[in-house]
């Protein structure tokens, strides 16, 4: 029995974690559309329902969050490389992200600048001067690795 198209495909993927506040949800998914193949995003966050009000870390309740910062660390470990897009100026849990991706070795691309941490000078870290340039390095990086 021979390999599908389908599954030949998926082993060529690449996974991305897309990491961002809540609030930049809808600029994150147009960015996941745009995303280069082999590139995927792992970033199950974008599409979870309960999520999508700006107060859920508010109103949601703790159980909720709890499952939610769980599922976003599992996508992250499942992920090859974590791009940070820090929109705003409350990225908090950017820089969590950012230090769950490095905690597991994984390389992180950060653009438009720096989430104003002492992570950006790892030498793991890449730092784009907008999203077109992140998403070119994060598929460099994943495309040229060895092995």
């Amino acid at each position: 029995m021979g390999i599908t198209e389908s599954a030949c495909n998926a082993a060529t993927r690449h996974g991305v974690y897309l990491a961002a506040t809540l609030r930049d949800r809808d600029e994150i998914r147009r960015i996941r559309a745009r995303m280069p193949p082999p590139l995927e995003s792992t970033a199950r966050w974008l599409d979870l329902a309960p999520l999508t009000r700006p107060s859920s870390q508010f109103d949601a309740g703790i159980v909720l969050n709890q499952l939610a910062a769980q599922l976003c660390i599992d996508d992250i470990a499942r992920a090859r490389l974590l791009l940070a897009y820090p929109l705003s100026r409350r990225s908090d849990g950017v820089t969590a992200e950012i230090g769950c991706a490095l905690a597991y070795g994984k390389p992180v691309i950060i653009a438009k600048g720096s989430p104003r941490c002492s992570f950006d000078m790892l030498p793991s870290v890449t730092i784009s001067d907008d999203i077109d340039s992140a998403l070119a390095a994060a598929h460099h990086v994943l495309t040229s690795e060895v092995g």
